[in-house]
């Protein structure tokens, strides 16, 4: 006598209706699961978007962005199943998610194929931005373009090196010579010190002329800004004293000599005594007197040490 048999179904035929949890608690709960995918998946869209709508591509910007595509297909395939099958929505999404996952591998592979440079995608959305006025030569990441981008970004430094603005090609050409990411953002920020430091800088003797070496002298100070603005007299035809005002007002002077090294500079003393408080630097009244040798005088209050 025959025997009937039943054919022997695989564990993917198996994972069907009769499977599921009886717990509707986990039922919902995995409803709720996917359904939460789409609109989470959206407001990560939109505020990716506005990202890049700010600062423009980076290769970190693009691989979120595909992240974020994926998470909406994904959310999307989900909402067509919960529409199609309700509570029982995991036997028209198990179809789509396979569907999905080989376009998964295909997109992988696309990604993986060197036609694709996010390094220059980046760059050239950067450029943009500093072409068009969004983003100042002070403001620009001069550090990424030369250290995150690759080849791209160092190209499109070398041509800014060679024909750009000035502000632009001594920026571009330290972010070309600099082995490391702060030397780069120091000479971005020392620039950005000198952008409207006339506004900052009360100038004392009529014949100071805001070259730009005096102003980049001035910024490499470390004074002379918002926070701590400053005045200039002339000591010499070579020296100019620099007096600033710090957070808690405390005046201090310092001497810059411009025939020499920018570092080279003979700063006022830390003592307590010799950095007399002022209220307003732009009233107080500031002399340099002449005893044993010549020192600042603010409101005839001796600041820093005697320099000659």
């Amino acid at each position: 006598m025959r025997e009937d048999t039943q054919p022997v179904e695989g564990p993917d035929a198996q994972d069907g209706r009769e499977d599921r949890s009886s717990n509707a608690w986990l039922r919902r709960a995995a409803l709720l699961l996917v359904v939460c995918v789409l609109p989470l998946a959206f407001f990560a869209a939109l505020s990716m978007s506005q990202r890049i709508g700010q600062y423009g591509w980076t290769p970190e910007r693009i691989w979120g962005a595909i992240a974020v595509g994926i998470a909406l297909a994904y959310g999307a395939a989900a909402w067509w199943a919960v529409f199609k099958g309700r509570q029982d929505f995991d036997d028209p999404l198990r179809p789509l998610q396979t569907k999905l996952a080989i376009g998964l591998c295909g997109l992988a592979l696309f990604l993986a194929l060197p036609i694709l440079d996010f390094g220059a995608i980046s760059a050239k959305s950067q450029l943009a931005r500093l072409e068009s006025g969004k983003v100042t030569a002070e403001e620009f990441d001069w550090a990424a373009m030369a250290f995150d981008f690759g080849p791209a970004g160092r190209r499109s430094l070398e041509r800014i090196a060679g024909s750009g603005p000035q502000a632009q090609r001594q920026l571009a050409r330290t972010a070309l010579s600099s082995k490391e990411r702060y030397r780069v953002q120091m000479v971005a920020e020392d620039v950005q010190r000198q952008a409207g430091i006339e506004r900052r800088v009360r100038l004392l003797s009529p014949d100071i002329k805001l070259t730009p070496t005096v102003r980049q002298r001035l910024a490499g100070q470390g004074g002379c800004t918002e926070e701590t603005p400053c005045a200039v007299l002339r000591v010499d035809s070579n020296r100019l004293l620099v007096v600033w005002q710090s957070a808690d007002k405390s005046a201090v002077a310092s001497i810059v000599d411009l025939a020499h090294d920018p570092m080279d500079i003979n700063a006022g003393a830390n003592a307590r005594d010799l950095m007399p408080k002022v209220d307003d630097l732009q009233k107080a009244k500031i002399e340099i007197r002449t005893v044993d040798r010549q020192q600042a005088f603010i409101d005839g209050k001796p600041v820093g040490d005697p320099f000659e």
